[in-house]
């Protein structure tokens, strides 16, 4: 590594003001000092324990799977509005819970709820913005939607 900044992989040599440099250091320190907590280093899912991590993210597609037949019904019986709201206040407190997990279990289930929640809310938009258009540009939001 040559340069003036040869001593920091992550800061080009071509940078050439001085004061951006410091700038960048000082990011670059901060960011290196800070010891990232993450789900698998708090429970410790390494080697054997691995599959957990896999667990969790394959309930949240369960989830999503069953959120998207129980909101379309409850969409069907008592409107569109409603279901989309309380998914959101599914999704939110889910995800609020999962925020102080005791155990990599717990984060499983919340993980299930909180794809439900997620289901319902994609399956409300959707729903929300073809249902307020005209029959010939129905095909538009769905692509819009579906697409981002």
């Amino acid at each position: 590594m040559d340069g003036p900044t040869g001593f920091c992989p992550y800061i080009p040599a071509s940078l050439g003001h001085p004061a951006a440099m410091q700038l960048l250091l000082l990011l670059q320190l901060l960011i290196s000092t800070h010891t990232a907590d993450s789900l698998v280093s708090r429970f410790n899912l390494i080697c054997s324990d691995n599959w957990k991590v896999q667990l969790a993210n394959s309930l949240y597609f369960i989830g999503c799977f069953l959120g998207s037949g129980l909101f379309g019904a409850l969409s069907d019986h008592i409107g569109r509005k409603r279901p989309m709201l309380i998914a959101t206040a599914i999704l939110a407190v889910a995800t609020l819970l999962n925020a102080a997990a005791p155990n990599c279990w717990f984060i499983s289930v919340m993980r299930l709820v909180a794809g439900m929640g997620a289901a319902g809310q994609v399956q409300g938009i959707l729903l929300l913005c073809m249902e307020s258009t005209g029959r010939s540009a129905r095909l538009v939001p769905t692509q819009k939607v579906t697409l981002q």
